[in-house]
């Protein structure tokens, strides 16, 4: 069925190749009505629409109806419509602007030949918000937006924050509250989304510092897209990021540019916010350069267009051996009795002082635009992307503290290549076809090659009770770790006028081809209890992910043909509606090993993939104006959004199929002699249940995500030439993906003295003396360990209001108001590439599994944008200034357990499987319903729930999901540019951009607080009270909290505080650059 479906996809887009097209997706339209002073339509009306910059110029007849559109033309201008009918005076309008994805609408009404007026009167639709085209919420930014606004990445996605519906954590956008891995986007119609999903920034190099996809200077316009009812919009649920790139003109034009910023126009002060102190930078350096040039291969028929950018940074660790011990929780002695250790044992642990991280970002593009003749036109476009990072997998401040051994140096390349063909056949059909080829590499390289260590060091360091993990060797999920992806893309539409229909019927086929090795723990991990333990070569437990066959890449493909037809109906010259259909159909060309052990234990066949699961999408849209002027719309409509999840996910099936590696595990006397350059591949005296398999399989039902959205938006000019914009927007989950457990026997019958203190949760494990897991997990085959599904549940809901205010006043000024409101429920917020940490940090309370409602890890309920440009001081050259404030919510998170409370097996001793904290805490009516390790562990959290709203308002009860939130963040900040003429050379332009400029006015503002992470421990398991197997288990505070110290520095009160970082971004930045337009 897979390659029927995939060679039908391919043959039709090849035999429709030479006779269907459309526009819209990348491309801009000019439509209208040609009348009579009488509002008679005149029909064969000769109109030739012209880009003034390029010369191209498209013509064509008005119907009998007097109506005429144009089709595929370039987004941007300027354009000149011009029109002729024999009896009539022409009329031609100069200077039009066109949107992205959008229709301009000009009306001519001709006199006749023998009337000479005074002023022609030309009505053009100059507003592009009050837009017959626009159904859905959308934002729109402008090439003059793009150039003007600051930022600091130069990373064209980042300005996304200016659209009311995107917020954004980190790098990472996320769209009317939905997963930031369900987002498209697309350059030129391709996609440059990061579709195996390993970063949260969208795009591939998204891991740690975002790789650029684009330089920003090639960028012409792009949207931001949440509910666009054109059915050729797809690949998302939450929303889609579409760009277009600049094109040469019949003028050389170029610029260089260059940026600069250092530690010295950084705010230096220490920072001391909840209990923590957060030192200034030093010794980083931020430098990018960038060159465009562009202009006539051949005037009026050929251009080309190049554009250019790196950046490099350079920017030390903060942390290192000489840091305070409160800073990084361990002491120095300590970090150097493990340096000592290991170059005993020969090994090179690196260096435990603050490090020097290196990221260097490229990005290169070259275009060329060709007219073939007057109805043909070509575009050929070329992308690279390379990206390199040192240093970066450093952790240290928290529980661990890592020497530079542990780090590994990431590179990635992306290459793009675009073909775009557009063509005209007759009056009434146009004709869009689309190739794009792309291929991505990623190589993380590890600094050494031997064994994970990890020494556990103990202490009390301001009077608390700490313990740090000191790690070095090969970072356990870089040990076997290599990425190769090739995509393919074909899309090709028809669009037919028949007057006051506009039929549109297309197809499209996506390929992937990915190759992924990963394997955590190929080379081991040791765990030593102390410094001491350590030099004397005695670990507590060893585990390791032995390989059972050669080559262990995972292998597969994907081919996805869509089909859609859709109908833009002018049902009067105020009612336009939009339907359309779509259907994909993913279809997987490989399948995971069979694993029959498995199927014969779980009655489940691990091989089936959910192949040819027809994905549906129907749309409906409207789009209604009011009164003769227009000034007023009301736009809206209902339709399915099927998105792409991201294919790590489903790439786990392939890796872990329990017939690819076993996991070792060995503990107490069974732990092999230490040899990390040579690791053990099973345990002394190997007994059942250390060796184990992992499985993760997909449903064979399952489905790509999908979501019904509906709008309803009205927009309307106001006085003093505002448009105001009021929107609601609807959101149904049809399929969530989910991944849930499967592996555990089910819930056991505990002593009630063994889960005193844990609330109404259900335990799958038996009591046992361990001072770190008080349950052993009972499995339902204990031949496997971990057993994943990736299935679908029907839930998620959201609801998102929006007004705005907007204004341009001319080319000089512009400004943008905005509110939003957004309430987003999901069943789980999907955040890793693992299937085991899917589940693992997914916070759950009663239950395993548990897939109910709750706020989403996206939700930002409350969100103000401001916007505005201005261009001011002409005579002494202009200058322009440019400013963007974002207020918004924190970020959700929840309190757990540092421990696997409820023997569900996360977290476990399993490589890969540190850390995963799932389990949410139970909130005490009164702090002595738990067992204590000390009085003063009570005292912090009886605090702590006082000081914390999420805590106080669920006493008595297990901790809800996401019921906790961050505080408010404010960010304002600022560019001004001053140009300089330089006569005939071109111009100069100076520019400073200040990030953060509340900051710069005042230390304590602008701070982008809150916690670091969705979860957060705070009581960690410290064993049990008295009966070492049915005691009740006693608790420690881990959480954050905060010291008074007297003249001495002597320790004398100690207060519970809500735990908040205070990030990088908190202190100002202030760039300077230089550039010079040509």
């Amino acid at each position: 069925m897979r390659r029927i479906v995939g060679a039908f996809a391919l043959l039709l887009v090849a035999a429709l190749t030479p006779k269907l097209g459309a526009q819209g997706v990348t491309t801009s339209a000019v439509a209208g009505t040609v009348t009579d002073e009488n509002g008679r339509p005149i029909a064969g009306a000769q109109v030739v629409v012209r880009n003034e910059a390029t010369g191209f110029a498209r013509a064509t007849v008005t119907n009998a109806a007097g109506r005429f559109f144009v089709g595929n033309l370039l987004p941007g201008g300027p354009y000149a419509v011009a029109v002729r009918a024999g009896g009539y005076a022409p009329q031609e309008r100069r200077g039009l602007q066109l949107v992205l994805s959008q229709t301009l609408t000009v009306t001519f009404r001709l006199t006749p030949q023998t009337v000479v007026l005074e002023q022609l009167t030309v009505r053009a639709e100059a507003n592009p918000v009050l837009s017959r085209s626009r159904t859905g919420a959308g934002t729109v930014v402008s090439e003059q937006t793009v150039e003007r606004l600051p930022t600091i990445s130069r990373n064209f996605t980042q300005l996304a924050v200016v659209s009311p519906y995107v917020v954004a954590t980190g790098d990472a956008p996320s769209i009317a509250g939905a997963n930031n891995r369900y987002n498209n986007i697309q350059i030129d119609g391709a996609i440059t989304s990061d579709i195996f999903g390993l970063g949260a920034s969208g795009t591939p190099g998204g891991q740690g510092t975002p790789a650029k996809p684009v330089p920003l200077d090639a960028i012409e316009q792009f949207q931001v897209l949440v509910t666009p009812y054109d059915v050729r919009q797809t690949g998302f649920t939450g929303g889609l990021i579409n760009a277009v790139t600049r094109s040469g003109t019949n003028d050389f034009r170029g610029s260089l540019l260059v940026n600069y910023r250092n530690d010295s126009f950084v705010r230096r002060d220490t920072i001391k916010a909840y209990g923590r102190t957060f030192a200034p930078p030093r010794d980083f350096v931020t430098t990018q350069y960038g060159a465009t040039l562009g202009g006539p291969i051949l005037r009026d028929r050929a251009f080309f267009f190049l554009a250019g950018e790196v950046e490099r940074t350079t920017r030390p660790g903060n942390l290192g051996r000489s840091s305070a011990p409160a800073q990084i929780n361990v002491r120095p002695v300590k970090i150097d009795s493990v340096v000592a250790a290991a170059q005993r044992y020969g090994l090179d642990p690196g260096s435990a002082d603050s490090f020097t991280e290196v990221v260097r970002l490229g990005s290169f593009l070259a275009r060329v635009d060709v007219r073939l003749n007057d109805n043909h036109r070509l575009v050929l476009r070329h992308n690279a992307t390379p990206k390199w990072r040192d240093d970066a997998g450093i952790s240290r401040g928290g529980t661990f503290f890592d020497l530079t051994s542990y780090n590994f140096y990431y590179k990635t390349q992306n290459n793009s290549t675009v073909l775009q063909l557009f063509s005209q056949f007759g009056q009434r059909f146009a004709n869009e076809l689309q190739l794009n080829y792309q291929t991505i590499r990623d190589r993380p390289t590890p600094a050494v090659r031997y064994s994970e260590i990890q020494v556990i060091t103990r202490d009390t360091i301001g009077g608390r009770n700490v313990t740090t993990r000191v790690r070095l060797g090969t970072e356990i999920s870089r040990q076997a770790n290599e990425l190769d992806q090739n995509i393919f893309q074909a899309t090709d539409n028809l669009t037919i006028d028949l007057g006051a229909h506009r039929l549109l019927v297309g197809a499209n086929v996506d390929y992937y081809r990915f190759r992924n090795l990963f394997l955590q723990g190929a080379l081991g991990s040791w765990t030593f209890n102390s410094p001491t333990d350590f030099f004397n070569g005695r670990p507590a437990n060893y585990t390791i992910n032995v390989p059972l066959r050669d080559d262990i890449n995972a292998r597969f493909g994907v081919v996805q043909p869509g089909f859609y037809v859709q109908d833009t109906w002018t049902v009067t010259d105020a009612l336009q509606v939009i339907a359309g259909m779509r259907v994909d159909v993913p279809t997987f060309l490989d399948k995971p090993t069979r694993n029959d052990a498995f199927q014969a234990s779980f009655g489940i066949d691990n091989s089936r993939m959910p192949s040819g699961n027809p994905l549906w999408s129907p749309r409906l849209g409207f789009n209604l104006q009011l009164g003769r002027a227009v000034t007023t719309q009301i736009r809206g409509g209902v339709g399915i959004f099927t998105g792409r999840p991201p294919f790590v996910w489903l790439s786990n099936a392939f890796s872990n199929t329990g017939r690819d590696f076993v996991s070792v595990v060995c503990t107490g006397t069974n732990v092999p002699a230490f040899n990390p350059t040579n690791p053990p591949r099973n345990c002394p005296n190997p007994v059942p249940g250390t060796a184990t398999a992992l499985v993760n399989y997909i449903d064979p039902k399952f489905k790509y995500p999908q979501e019904l959205k509906a709008t309803l938006g009205i927009d309307r000019e106001l006085p003093f030439g505002f448009t105001g914009s009021v929107e609601v927007i609807l959101t149904r989950g049809i399929h969530e993906a989910v991944a849930r457990e499967v592996n555990l026997a089910g819930p056991q019958t505990v002593p009630a003295t063994a889960v005193q203190g844990l609330g109404n949760r259900l335990i799958y494990g038996t009591p046992q003396s361990d001072a770190r897991f008080p349950f052993r997990t009972v499995r339902r085959d204990p031949n496997f360990r971990h057993v994943v599904e990736l299935t679908n549940v029907k839930k998620s809901e959201g609801l998102i209001f929006t007004a705005q205010l907007q204004r341009a006043f001319g080319n000089d000024y512009s400004l943008q108001a905005a509110y939003t409101f957004t309430r987003s429920r999901d069943p789980v917020s999907m955040t890793s590439s693992v299937a085991t940490s899917n589940v693992g940090f997914h916070p759950i309370g009663y239950q395993i599994n548990d897939f109910s409602l709750a706020p989403s890890a996206f939700e930002r309920p409350h969100k103000i944008t401001l916007v505005g440009t201005a261009r001011v001081l002409r005579r002494f050259g202009g200058t322009e200034i440019s400013a963007i404030y974002v207020g918004q919510s924190g970020r959700t998170y929840s309190y757990t357990y540092n421990n696997d409370i409820n023997g569900d097996g996360y977290e476990s001793l399993e490589p890969g499987l540190g850390g995963r904290n799932n389990d949410l805490i139970y909130v005490p009516n009164d702090v002595n319903e738990l067992a204590w390790l000390s009085a003063a562990d009570a005292q912090l959290f009886a605090q702590l729930i006082d000081k914390e709203p999420c805590l106080r308002e669920n006493r008595g009860r297990i901790l809800p999901r996401n019921a906790c939130r961050g505080p408010w963040q404010n960010r304002f900040d600022l560019r001004i540019t001053q140009n300089v003429p330089t006569g005939r050379l071109g111009r100069a332009q100076l520019e400073v951009n200040v990030f953060n400029v509340l900051n710069l006015l005042n230390k304590d503002w602008g701070l982008q607080q809150g916690p670091a992470n969705n979860t957060v421990t705070v009581l960690a398991y410290r064993g049990r009270v008295g009966n070492l197997a049915t005691g009740a288990p006693q608790f420690s505070y881990v959480g954050f909290f905060s010291e008074q110290r007297d003249a001495n520095n002597n320790v004398i009160a100690r207060q519970a505080e809500r735990p908040f970082t205070t990030f990088f971004d908190s202190r100002y930045q202030i760039q300077i650059g230089l550039r010079y337009r040509f």
